[in-house]
């Protein structure tokens, strides 16, 4: 994430922020181009948010970015911009044995309520056995 983006990530974990600005915000961050993030617009656990935030910061990334031994099937938002696509493909390169990258078009971090049903579709393709 850019240092830019993660300024713009951290508003959004802010409950004194105007609900127009945090709604705003939320979808400049977390969903694609035209899609409504007022969808997101409640259900925000801040103390929870903080507690991630700082688990996070304190875990190097080498502690957790080979995720074990299993398979890895990664659906990944063309326009994510926190987990963002370049990570994901660093990830397929780095472990092409195991990882299984499937890239979910005009969607971002909130690929769910972008992207229900190929989301529901790619994953009973790929998940059965």
């Amino acid at each position: 994430m850019s240092e830019k983006n993660r300024d713009v990530f951290l508003r959004v974990f802010d409950p004194s922020l105007p609900k127009k600005e945090r709604v705003a915000t939320i979808g400049s961050v977390f969903f694609a181009s035209g899609h409504d993030p007022k969808v997101w617009e409640g259900g925000w656990y801040f103390d929870t948010a903080r507690a991630q935030q700082a688990a996070n910061a304190a875990t190097p990334v080498k502690e957790w970015w080979v995720g074990g031994s299993a398979p890895i099937l990664v659906l990944q938002g063309t326009e994510d911009v926190v987990a963002v696509p370049e990570n994901s493909e660093r990830l397929a390169k780095e472990f092409p044995d195991r990882v299984r990258l499937i890239q979910i078009p005009n969607s971002g971090h909130a690929m769910l309520p972008e992207q229900p049903d190929l989301i529901a579709s790619t994953m009973v393709t790929n998940l059965q056995p």
